[in-house]
This record gives C-alpha cells, sequence and structure tokens, in this order.
C-alpha cells in the first residue's frame, strides 16, 4: 500500500474545528470536533453528524482506505467479538483546501479508557481478566484470517460497564502473508499466529513471562464476580 505524502498529510491533518464534511455521492455531512489521531495513511477526527459522534478517516490513499473498508465489512461478520469499530458509510469529499476529492470513510466512535489507563487506574488484578478477552478476541481474528499487525496498549481501549477490550487502527491488522484478501493461505499460521501474539500480550500486559498474571488469577475472577467483567475461558 501506498503511504500518504507529507504534503497531503500535513494539510488533511490540520482541518480546524467545525470544519464540515459533506459527502459527494451520499450527501450526508459530518462536522469535525477533533483530531484523534494519524498515521501513514491517513488522519481521523472525531465529528458529529446530527446527534451522533463518528470516527471519520480521510486519506488520499485510496487503496490503503478500501483495504481498511473491506476488512471491518468482513469482521462485522463475526458478530459478538467485538473485532473492532463498525464501518458506518464511504464517500468522497470536495475540499475546498486540497481543491480536489478526498476520500473517507465513517466508523463508530468507540469511547472508552486507554487500555494501560485503565489498569493503572482499577489495580493490576485487572490485567489478567481483561488478556483472556483480547486473547478470545484475536482468536477469532486468526480465525477469519488475519493478525493484528500493530498489537500495543495503545491500540486497545476499555469500554463498558461491564469492561470489554475492544481494538482500534484498523490500517494495522493485515492478513497472513502481507495479502490485502482473506486467501487459503493465509489460514496456515492462524494457529501460530495466536500463540505468538498471545505470548506478546502477556509480555505488555504482565511484564516479563507473564507470573504475576498466574499469581493474580484468582484475585481477578474475585474481581470479576464483583463487578461483572467477562472471563473468557479456552
Amino acid at each position: 500500500m501506498m503511504a500518504m505524502s507529507h504534503t497531503s498529510k500535513d494539510r488533511l491533518g490540520n482541518l480546524p474545528p467545525g470544519t464540515v464534511i459533506t459527502g459527494k455521492w451520499h450527501g450526508h455531512s459530518y462536522r469535525l470536533l477533533r483530531r484523534l489521531g494519524s498515521g501513514a495513511n491517513g488522519v481521523v477526527y472525531l465529528a458529529e453528524s446530527g446527534r451522533r459522534r463518528v470516527a471519520l478517516k480521510l486519506s488520499d490513499d485510496y487503496a490503503s482506505l478500501a483495504s481498511e473498508m473491506n476488512i471491518l465489512r468482513r469482521f462485522a461478520k463475526v458478530q459478538g467479538a467485538a473485532l473492532g469499530p463498525s464501518l458506518l458509510e464511504a464517500d468522497d469529499w470536495q475540499s475546498p483546501f486540497a481543491r480536489r476529492v478526498v476520500p473517507f470513510y465513517a466508523m463508530e466512535y468507540i469511547e472508552g479508557e486507554q487500555f494501560s489507563a485503565f489498569v493503572r487506574r482499577r489495580g493490576k488484578e485487572w490485567a489478567p481478566v481483561l488478556l483472556m478477552q483480547l486473547l478470545s478476541v484475536l482468536g477469532r481474528l486468526h480465525e477469519e484470517g488475519w493478525v493484528f499487525g500493530d498489537l500495543k496498549p495503545d491500540n486497545l481501549i476499555v469500554t463498558g460497564p461491564p469492561p470489554s477490550v475492544r481494538l482500534l487502527d484498523v490500517g494495522g491488522r493485515r492478513c497472513r502473508g502481507g495479502r490485502s484478501k482473506s486467501l487459503p493461505s493465509c489460514m496456515t499460521a492462524a494457529i501460530g499466529a495466536r500463540v505468538a501474539q498471545s505470548r506478546a500480550v502477556v509480555r505488555f500486559v504482565c511484564g516479563g513471562d507473564g507470573d504475576d498474571c498466574r499469581l493474580l488469577s484468582g484475585a481477578a475472577r474475585e474481581k470479576r464476580e464483583r463487578e461483572g467483567a467477562t472471563f473468557v475461558h479456552h
């Protein structure tokens, strides 16, 4: 995939709050509230459409946006796994700043607390609870032939109640082997990918080899029972 040029990224990444993005084809309007973040292939804003808040991603890289939207559509078929934000619509915007058409898509805005901040605030006994949830989500992701290619606390958010882990940054997901479509060859190493990512999760959540998680598992279960968090067994 081609990344956005620095010039395009600078333009799209500095749109002032209050800017109205109106789709060329569907005619839906979105008023920008603030920038949420940016990456190699686009910029994401918090926006509102009517009474609804959404996350709006803009980019001049059509191929990257198309790939991300295909992933979101595919994930929508795995209901109950909360793999990522829901895709709402895609359109083009005739930008008065760039003086050209800019593609964008609107997706669900997931409100919550960053993973690391949640664990610091609520206590490290929550780490194994959230870890097991995350492994369940990754398992479903791998069963669909995809790998979350940028697994780190910054790309995880905790929503609720009850506390539940969600994945962010669709651009960090890829098919096994780097392909943009789910092919049979993408499925062959799903189990190995799950093991590798499980170890990565243990390292960044618990530190070291995960001894703290195992020691805290009893306390985590008690916390789960008191506060209603979902603890997934494998």
